[in-house]
Order: structure tokens, then C-alpha cells, then sequence
């Protein structure tokens, strides 16, 4: 038993001032990418997308 030799994807949200801001990692062989939304709905929307690229990429 041991480590994967790939870190697994994640996606996650966090309040970023005056607007949300969609971190992902380890997605699309980008180690760390950000995008930030003024509005929480927009960036939930954004979010659900990028869960689903988190899956592929993990292989789930």
C-alpha cells in the first residue's frame, strides 16, 4: 500500500472579498487555477462543471 504516483484532482470555493473565487487542482494538468465571480450563483454554476472534470480525472 502506498501513495498514487498522480495527486488527485479536488475543486472547491471559497469568499474572496468582494466576490467567490473556484480554486481547482490537479485538473487538465494544471497544478492550481482560480477564477473569480462576483456573484455565489455563478460560481456554483462554474463549481458543478468543474466537479465533473475532478471525476474524470480521478478516474471515478
Amino acid at each position: 500500500m502506498g501513495f498514487p504516483d498522480k495527486p488527485l484532482a479536488s475543486a472547491g470555493i471559497e469568499k474572496d472579498g468582494d466576490g467567490w473565487l473556484v480554486v481547482t487542482q490537479n485538473v487538465g494538468g494544471k497544478e492550481r487555477a482560480e477564477r473569480h465571480f462576483r456573484g455565489r450563483a455563478e460560481a456554483d454554476a462554474y463549481l458543478v462543471k468543474q466537479y465533473a472534470l475532478v471525476r474524470a480525472e480521478n478516474g471515478e
